[in-house]
């Protein structure tokens, strides 16, 4: 797998994003994208994108999050689902849930919930045997 997120790129190695929420953009309700987003400012509700998510280091997410890829060096406040790899950088806050393929965690960074990590089958599998219940 190639990496997606290289520690001298400050936007997790995405070059070009279809949306930017910049410093003072605050958004409020369902956000949805089929491409690259990154969120500077604040959002509120519902984020997803099929493809790869930057919340940078001034960004303030109280929302559930769906991303193909997610790097995390702001905050999210709300459970988090990531098909591929989430990276949560040294200033990274994470207040919810996260269900992920891969997770990279650094030194400083702060996690409060629960975390399932495993091939995105497994993942379903378990999802699958809670249902049930």
């Amino acid at each position: 797998m190639a990496a997606m997120f290289n520690k001298n790129e400050n936007l997790g190695g995405i070059n070009q994003a279809e949306t930017i929420v910049g410093h003072s953009v605050k958004i409020e309700g369902e956000f949805s994208a089929e491409e690259n987003i990154i969120i500077e400012g604040e959002v509120q509700g519902n984020l997803k994108t099929s493809k790869n998510l930057v919340i940078a280091e001034s960004a303030k997410v109280k929302a559930n999050v769906s991303a193909q890829n997610i790097k995390v060096a702001g905050t999210i406040e709300g459970n988090v689902v990531c098909q591929d790899k989430i990276e949560i950088t040294t200033s990274g806050k994470v207040f919810g849930d996260i269900q992920t393929n891969i997770i990279g965690i650094e030194t400083g960074a702060i996690v409060k919930g629960h975390c399932l990590t495993g091939t995105n089958s497994d993942i379903n599998k378990k999802e699958k045997k809670e249902d049930k219940k």
